[in-house]
């Protein structure tokens, strides 16, 4: 008797203990669930939301959080760069010729920049020394004077480049050609703008690349468009 009792206390022990495991595993992972999946979906689903339950809701900070305007007389009345475009896009025709002008600015207008520009003087007013590239990395940065090194870009002229690899644009700013610039010049003097640069660009496909007909093709047809246009716009002067 005494064994049977011994083994069934062992036995009901163990179906005691297993029955109680089996609870263990039921209710721990739903106690996870319940723990983990508010801030797992917080962070993983909506950053914001995450950021807020961990920031103190004060109506003070929330003020602190607002950008302060600064009152700027010069950037206020400085108008924006899409609002002048909107402006100055007043006839889908001239702005074709802007736009067809722009893609050959370089046979259109005079060389910009000049060549008589006088780089050196922009360069000592940011205290700026212009150095050969060939001896550019045996050069200190720095001289005597204070002057930091500098090398020309080469195909760029007026365009440097420090030894940290920052690019300074010194050329002109007057004469540069840009849709703004061009769109100060009378709307009648455009056609011939243009049949000027589109006659050079043609000399210089025929001179560098004869075989190449298909643009050759597409210039003339473009040229002979223009240059109709132009001699209806003269003839309707007089």
């Amino acid at each position: 008797m005494s064994n049977e009792t011994g083994v069934q206390k062992k036995k009901h022990k163990y179906i005691d203990s297993e029955e109680e495991e089996q609870q263990q595993q039921q209710q721990q992972p739903v106690q996870q669930q319940q723990q983990q999946s508010p801030i797992a979906q917080t962070i993983t689903v909506d950053y914001k939301t995450w950021k807020f339950l961990f920031e103190p809701d004060s109506s003070e900070q929330q003020e602190e959080k607002k950008p302060k305007k600064i009152p700027n007389p010069q950037i206020t009345k400085q108008k924006q760069p899409e609002q002048r475009v909107k402006q100055i896009k007043s006839n889908p025709d001239t702005d074709d010729l802007r736009y067809e002008i722009l893609c050959r600015w370089w046979y259109c207008f005079d060389q910009w920049p000049p060549s008589d520009f006088d780089y050196e003087e922009a360069l000592s007013k940011y205290k700026l020394r212009k150095v050969d590239l060939s001896v550019f990395k045996r050069e200190s940065e720095i001289n005597e004077i204070g002057f930091r090194k500098v090398y020309e870009v080469n195909g760029y002229k007026g365009v440097f480049r420090t030894s940290a690899g920052d690019t300074l644009d010194l050329r002109p700013r007057d004469g540069c050609p840009s849709y703004e610039q061009i769109s100060k010049i009378n709307s009648k003097n455009l056609p011939k703008i243009l049949i000027k640069g589109l006659k050079a660009q043609l000399e210089d496909l025929i001179k560098y690349e004869p075989n190449n007909k298909l643009l050759k093709k597409s210039i003339e047809n473009q040229l002979e468009q223009i240059q109709k246009q132009y001699r209806k716009q003269m003839d309707s002067q007089f």
